[in-house]
């Protein structure tokens, strides 16, 4: 679920760039590359790198990697419009993977095919229609359920769910992975959580401590 919503955050992100700031993205090409042997791996790299953030860089990677694959050794310019859309089925058949995975997938190879029209590479091509992302909705636990749970969990996982269940940190490397005693404060009797690497605008936030969960931190 975390990982879907900065998936989503980083969607609104790259269609933001391409409706109001398509500039962003029409740096001069590579000196030295000919356009007409231009992979699409080749175009993604330099793509790429109009992007700043290196957390965001990854996830781009991560993303395009399987159409990269599927695409090897392909020239840029001879991606068709059946290609685009035997990509699109392939994706949206497949029960594993989420429907707001897709819609990333997506999104970012849509930003790359326009980025290497804009420097000239290939014609314009129309891209298939994107699915909107479904997120699985999750009703939480009682809290005779999460007494269930914590009667019979092993110590490291009682942590998990205490906090999850009690100070809302998320599971996951942007929040719980990250937490550390000094994140604790006993005098003021808060829990520092840590926000997303991506969220520039909220660090971290501060959430009470409990006076009945004070001796857990003790």
């Amino acid at each position: 679920e975390e990982e879907e919503e900065e998936d989503e955050k980083e969607n609104s992100l790259i269609q933001h760039r391409l409706r109001y700031e398509r500039e962003s993205f029409n740096k001069q090409p590579i000196l030295g590359l000919n356009k007409e042997k231009l992979t699409l791996e080749e175009v993604f790299c330099q793509w790429k790198e109009t992007i700043s953030s290196p957390i965001n860089r990854k996830t781009y990677e991560f993303h395009m990697r399987p159409i990269l694959e599927r695409l090897k050794g392909v020239n840029f310019d001879d991606i068709s419009s059946d290609d685009l859309v035997s990509i699109k089925r392939s994706f949206m058949r497949n029960s594993a993977i989420s429907q707001a995975t897709v819609r990333s997938r997506l999104i970012i190879f849509r930003a790359v095919l326009y980025y290497g029209v804009a420097q000239g590479y290939r014609e314009p091509i129309k891209f298939p229609s994107i699915p909107s992302a479904k997120y699985q909705k999750f009703v939480p636990p009682s809290m005779e359920e999460i007494k269930c749970m914590l009667a019979n969990a092993p110590e490291h996982i009682q942590r998990v769910l205490i906090l999850g269940a009690f100070f809302g940190v998320r599971v996951g490397r942007s929040e719980l992975l990250k937490l550390t005693w000094d994140d604790v404060d006993l005098e003021k009797k808060v829990l520092r959580v840590h926000g997303s690497f991506k969220n520039e605008n909220a660090l971290w936030r501060e959430v009470p401590i409990r006076d009945d969960l004070m001796t857990l931190f003790i």
